[in-house]
């Protein structure tokens, strides 16, 4: 029983840790649509929540019942769509996405 609260504890401090930075540096990461498409689903669903509080706006706008698998999987379609954007920022892709979704 301790083992597993002690993983438990550890699981919920690798969340509000990585909650915590990626909200702050989602928008100003440097992360090209390339390696965003390299990680696994999971990683892809926080890098897209961070993405949707940095652009909380525009996703309130356009998709506001979205949740973060759905808009991961959105930048992962449109990122295969525009392999030219892959060098480019996920942020830039991200916005770019959305916003299409909102002309829609």
């Amino acid at each position: 029983m301790k083992r597993i609260r002690e993983l438990a504890g550890a699981s919920l401090l690798v969340v509000l840790v990585t909650s915590g930075l990626n909200t702050a540096q989602a928008r100003d990461a440097k992360i090209p649509g390339d390696r965003f498409l390299s990680w696994n689903e999971a990683h892809r669903n926080v890098y897209v929540s961070g993405l949707m509080d940095a652009e909380e706006h525009l996703v309130d706008t356009c998709v506001p019942d979205a949740t973060a698998e759905q808009l991961s999987k959105v930048l992962t379609s449109w990122l295969r769509e525009h392999p030219e954007a892959m060098r480019d920022p996920a942020h830039r892709a991200f916005v770019r996405a959305v916003s299409e979704m909102c002309k829609e």
